[in-house]
């Protein structure tokens, strides 16, 4: 087994295009990270949009499983979750809700994925939260193609915990790599490519996490 991790804060690097890194990535070996994806004051505004959210209650704790299988199973996760769409997102996630869509159409075009609906979550893990290692999909539904996970935590640390470890191939003892979730970092990858955890945090963890799916069959 190998394993490497990235930093939780990048060096300073020339600007480059985020969404020809992500196309390019995706592309070359199905997964991606790119810093700065969101600005400081953007994710700020993010951050703070999911504090009004969860002191107003709408979260809720995160299940498993879709429809007639789901269920709550604090032994696999234990984040608290807000869906959120055009009808019930604020102006900071109103705004990233047009950036994916922006993303979505490049994708298409470059890559011809497909990718037609998005369905997203803001999610937050408290101290001791994680997500077992898991694929995206569901069982009898395969429609989902590409995650993408913004995170939203300022001055993280790996002390911290709470990295993303994302398996490269399907052995249990296989390769990895732990992306920590500093704020403003975009995780994407192929949904049913690569198993995935979040590791246990030892301080609140913010994220939003998107899935784009195909065409349902007719």
């Amino acid at each position: 087994m190998s394993s490497r991790a990235l930093p939780v804060r990048p060096p300073q690097r020339l600007t480059v295009d985020p969404f020809v890194s992500i196309i390019g990535d995706i592309a070359d070996k199905g997964w991606c990270v790119v810093d700065d994806f969101v600005s400081v004051k953007w994710a700020a505004g993010l951050r703070e949009e999911q504090r009004q959210q969860s002191r107003g209650g709408a979260f809720r704790c995160a299940g498993v499983g879709r429809r007639d299988e789901y269920q709550l199973d604090a032994q696999t996760r234990g984040d608290r979750i807000l869906w959120l769409d055009r009808g019930n997102a604020l102006p900071a996630q109103q705004r990233y809700l047009t950036m994916l869509e922006e993303l979505r159409q490049a994708v298409n075009r470059d890559l011809f994925l497909g990718l037609h609906t998005l369905e997203m979550h803001a999610a937050n893990y408290p101290p001791g939260g994680f997500y077992r290692r898991h694929l995206d999909g569901f069982r009898n539904d395969n429609r989902r193609i590409l995650t993408v996970i913004l995170y939203l935590n300022p001055r993280w640390h790996a002390s911290d915990g709470g990295a993303l470890r994302l398996f490269l191939d399907a052995h249990p003892e296989g390769d990895f790599v732990d992306v920590p979730p500093e704020s403003g970092r975009l995780v994407t990858f192929l949904s049913e490519g690569f198993h995935h955890e979040v590791r246990e945090t030892r301080r609140l963890r913010s994220s939003i996490t998107g899935w784009f799916s195909c065409r349902p069959l007719q």
